[in-house]
């Protein structure tokens, strides 16, 4: 799937301290279904959802057949 003119689809997926940051939530960037380099990381679920609705980022919530670790994706 990709955005408009063939652009990748850039989304970020935020998980509840994953495995690899077992102390913090995580958002990783997301283009397609490649997941990407750029994380943002932060103590509180709450951090990072203001970050994501300042860059305009819309919560999509998340599919039941995700990961458990996965909280939220946000397009």
């Amino acid at each position: 799937m990709s955005g408009k003119n063939d652009e990748p689809l850039m989304m970020w997926v935020v998980f509840d301290h994953p495995n690899d940051f077992p102390n913090s939530w995580v958002a990783r960037m997301w283009l397609d279904n490649t997941p990407q380099d750029t994380m943002l990381i932060a103590d509180s679920y709450e951090l990072i959802e203001m970050q994501l609705r300042n860059w305009d980022y819309i919560n999509m919530g998340r599919n039941p057949e995700d990961d458990s670790k996965i909280h939220s994706v946000w397009i």
